[in-house]
Parts: C-alpha cells; structure tokens; sequence
C-alpha cells in the first residue's frame, strides 16, 4: 500500500506465527496477533484510498499522541504548511461511485459561469461601493 502500487487491501490477514515456529498460549508472549484486527475488518477487500506523500519541514514535523495515552503516538499533525504534495495513487472508485461521478461532473459543466468578483483593491477605507 505505501508504494502506491496495491488498488485493493488484501482480503485476508496476513498468517504470522511464533518466531520459533510452534503454537504460543502465553498472553504475556510479543508474538503476533493470529486474529485480525477492527482495522481490517473494515477494509478487507475494498478499493485503496487516494494515497499522496507530502513534505513538510522538520520544525513542522509533531508527533500526535492518542488522548488517553500520551506516551503513544498514533500519526503526524496535518495542520502544518506543506512545501509540496505529490500524488502517489487515486482512488479506486466503485462501479456506482464513478457513476456518480459522471452525473455531478455533467451537471457542474451545465452550470453558467460565476459572475467576475468586483476589484475593490484600490477603494479607500470607508468608502462604500
């Protein structure tokens, strides 16, 4: 998914084991999870989302943590000033959303253009139109 090369997330988790290879009982073990995830429950098999990487300037960089453990981030802030976006992947429409798709760019394209706005640049304050 990273590299912008997958168009759907996979359908089944992925089957990791005990690193020495054998059946582990004990919940106290680092050993992965056998059961997937809420994460891929909700994505298993649906098409991949838009994906574009952005580049932001190191004194911008802030970890965010999660609200009840602060000790765990969970991502970056987004409300920084990016120097560049560039797209990775679209997004997989469905059938029904490309239809939808195709009926709201038909019907933006019927609209009249918008009125020019007035220039105002060189009115002095407190002047009105």
């Amino acid at each position: 998914m990273l590299n912008g090369a997958a168009t759907h997330y996979r359908s089944r988790p992925v089957t990791a084991g005990h690193p020495a290879g054998r059946p582990c009982a004990d919940p106290a073990c680092p050993c992965p999870a056998r059961t997937p995830d809420a994460g891929h429950a909700a994505r298993s098999g649906r098409p991949a989302d838009r994906y574009e990487a952005w580049m932001i300037h190191t004194r911008h960089y802030r970890l965010v943590p999660l609200p009840d453990a602060p000790e765990t981030a969970v991502g970056i802030s987004l409300a920084v000033p990016v120097l560049r976006k560039r797209l990775l992947r679209t997004a997989a429409l469905t059938p029904r959303q490309q239809e939808l798709k195709g009926l709201l760019t038909g019907l933006l394209q019927q609209l009249p253009p918008a009125p020019p706005v007035p220039d105002r640049s060189n009115q002095n304050e407190g002047e009105t139109p």
